[in-house]
């Protein structure tokens, strides 16, 4: 961590507390008297928050790079570069500049988080208000960890800010110490830190976290533990060495069904006691219009995006093609758009679960060019998108009934999310969720179907009307939609119940930074049978054949963009795919780690 140590010494974090985006602070602070007013701390608080953006991270280049490991997310580019190239086996390598950054930015922020631990109980200002910031600051550094073990597993636990170099060349930590560590600190901020109310009315701003932030993130911390536990068989650790096993027992799990029933009873409490509300309709949540749009009570915690930000935030830039209508994008080129793209297999899953209709055009009579479900017009640019400069139409897949140059430009639906009216290839208004409120309820299905011990027990119907909730809410987007519903559906068992709530998951909160978690937690058997099996299959079929479109080959079709690979089929290889690499720098820097600390299977 030699290289990070370095920026951390670089200079005292000053940031103005007029919001987590500010370019341009107003309060200069000094070393001395930084801890000794309420308005100084409130700065550095806005500093922790400012830690969560960054080129790597989560409103940075994540999407594109880790998530593109998904097999959901494709990038836009047809480029051999190996660090575009490992997300065919599903996982990131050693050598990947970008993951590099998403690990130094994220102890970037944990430091911030930790200078303000290690100083604010030497602080003069009230007690009661100490405890609030220490709440705070774990809330941020919880949150923080809980994604850096989620890519690497075993991290170093830093948990106070370093004085020296040599305090940086630690060991990593088993991830079940990390978990203990998250655990602990999404605890501590839930019993201390403020409710909405006293947080809106201490801070003004209310698009910062309060107390049911720590449970709902909670109950997705539980659902992770969950997951690993239902498939120790085959999951990333090596069950031959005992020191390896996993053991959650000082987090008051024993046994799976332990981490299920805390995950349930941590998103139920926020269902029935917490602050939140889902919006009326989902199209609310990327509407970007009027300032009703970003107060919405779904919004658990947002990362805001605001165009004097800085180019670390990349959502719109990176989804979004060039020049769609709906923006003031008319003039202003951007060559770097639709990096983030949805996978033309998992548009046809979307559109297979919910199905519209069939293409009526030599190119595309065998697949889906649309859903029933009003979730996916939200979500995506399909079929085509109207130019902003030109007012012309620009035809994309699956582009129904028109045959179309198979490009990587239309050969690839766009994401819609991130559709702000101002956006104008700079970072745009479209914020970004971190956790919003229709995942406590997924997280409260996924959590209540794996706790059934039969087809229609208590726990079997809950998972049923936890689902229906976010359903009925879809549906409520389009008048008279009839789907998303599973209203006459028949789950033969609970690993097929599971397997439909974490696609819901994918539908419902796709291109929103979960798609690589959800898809490798549960362990290789089950990214094999989600993901790369059905995705080496949709690569054989007639649409997916090289063949050149044009007007004289009416039977053309879209060929897939992954370079005639195949993703990993065997479980063996797959769980080399759960984990990312350590970044190859760190074994460098940190004289603690060794090769084998590297978890880079593909490269070894």
């Amino acid at each position: 961590m030699k290289k990070i140590y370095i920026i951390l010494l670089s200079g005292l974090l000053m940031t103005s507390c007029t919001g987590w985006l500010d370019e341009n602070p107003s309060t200069q602070l000094s070393e001395e008297s930084v801890y000794n007013t309420e308005k100084s701390i409130e700065s550095l608080i806005y500093g922790c928050y400012r830690g969560f953006y960054g080129y790597g991270m989560y409103m940075g280049k994540m999407n594109e790079y880790l998530h593109t490991a998904s097999g959901i997310i494709h990038w836009g580019r047809q480029e051999e570069k190996d660090d575009l190239l490992s997300g065919l086996k599903l996982t990131k390598y050693s050598t990947n500049p970008v993951m590099e950054d998403c690990f130094t930015g994220h102890y970037l922020a944990i430091n911030r988080c930790n200078k303000i631990l290690d100083n604010i109980d030497s602080s003069p200002v009230d007690e009661s208000y100490k405890t609030a910031v220490k709440a705070e600051v774990r809330l941020l550094r919880g949150i923080l960890y809980f994604t850096l073990t989620r890519i690497y597993g075993d991290v170093p636990l830093v948990t106070s800010a370093p004085d020296n170099y040599k305090e940086t060349n630690i060991p990593r930590s088993h991830f079940c110490e990390v978990y203990k560590l998250i655990l602990d600190d999404l605890s501590y901020a839930e019993n201390n830190m403020r409710d909405k109310a006293e947080q809106l009315a201490y801070t003004a701003d209310p698009n910062r976290p309060n107390k049911w932030a720590a449970t709902a993130f909670k109950a997705s911390v539980y659902v992770h533990i969950g997951s690993l536990l239902s498939s120790p068989e085959d999951n990333f650790w090596d069950n031959t060495d005992a020191s390896r096993i996993p053991d959650f027992s000082e987090c008051g799990i024993e046994k799976e069904e332990d981490a299920w029933m805390l995950a349930l009873q941590s998103a139920e409490s926020v269902i029935t006691e917490g602050p939140y509300m889902l919006a009326e309709k989902f199209s609310d949540l990327f509407s970007w219009t009027d300032s009703e749009d970003f107060l919405l009570s779904e919004r658990i915690f947002t990362l805001e995006s605001t165009h004097s930000a800085s180019n670390s935030i990349l959502t719109a830039i990176n989804t979004l093609p060039q020049y769609p209508e709906g923006t003031i994008n008319s003039s202003l080129s951007n060559s770097n758009y639709g990096k983030v793209r949805p996978s033309r297999w998992f548009y046809q899953k979307w559109c297979e679960t919910y199905p519209g209709e069939k293409g009526a055009g030599g190119n595309n009579k065998t697949i889906y060019v649309s859903s029933s479900d009003p979730r996916l017009d939200v979500s995506m640019f399909h079929n085509g998108y109207i130019r902003q400069d030109t007012k012309t139409n620009r035809t994309i897949y699956p582009a129904n009934g028109t045959i179309i140059s198979a490009s990587l430009i239309t050969g690839m639906p766009y994401f819609k999310k991130y559709l702000d009216p101002l956006y104008d290839v700079t970072s745009g208004n479209a914020d970004f969720y971190l956790l919003r409120y229709a995942q406590v309820y997924l997280d409260a299905a996924e959590a209540a179907a794996s706790l059934s011990q039969s087809k229609n027990d208590t726990y079997w119907k809950k998972a049923l009307e936890y689902v229906e909730v976010i359903h009925s809410r879809a549906r409520a987007t389009v008048e008279g939609a009839t789907q998303p519903s599973w209203a006459g559906r028949n789950f033969s068992n609970k690993e097929e119940l599971v397997e439909a709530i974490v696609w819901e998951r994918m539908f419902e909160l796709c291109c929103e930074g979960h798609e690589f978690f959800d898809t490798h937690r549960r362990g290789a058997a089950f990214l094999k049978k989600m993901v790369s099996d059905p995705i080496n299959t949709f690569m054989t079929l007639d649409q997916q054949r090289k063949v050149s479109a044009n007007a004289s080959n009416p039977e053309s079709h879209w060929e897939y963009f992954y370079n005639a690979r195949e993703f990993p089929s065997s479980v063996e290889d797959l769980r080399r795919s759960l984990l990312c690499a350590y970044p190859s720098s760190e074994l460098i820097y940190n004289s603690s780690l060794s090769d084998d600390s590297q978890n880079d299977f593909y490269w070894q």
